[in-house]
């Protein structure tokens, strides 16, 4: 069972996520860098931001670029692939 309230305690790998508290978040985020003067920058977040933040980042004007890394090996996830389920080691 996944637990809805506090997702550290499930045996599972999905969890819920406080859409409304991440929003502000990167709202937050935005605000600090446009206040910035620079050239260059590098934003790191949790995995659940990547592609949100980027777009906020899009939309501000910025040329963005989006990458995250998720260890799967040592979380011991299992990939699933159209017609095969393998386990990574």
């Amino acid at each position: 069972m996944i637990d809805e309230y506090a997702c550290s305690n499930s045996p599972e790998v999905a969890c819920w996520l406080k859409v409304e508290d991440q929003a502000k978040r990167e709202a937050l985020w935005l605000c600090k860098i446009l206040e910035q003067n620079f050239g260059n920058g590098l934003v790191i977040c949790g995995c659940p931001h990547t592609l949100s933040f980027a777009f906020r980042l899009l939309s501000a004007g910025f040329e963005t670029k989006a990458c995250y890394y998720m260890p799967h090996h040592k979380l011991r996830v299992f990939t699933v692939s159209p017609g095969t389920a393998n386990r990574t080691k």
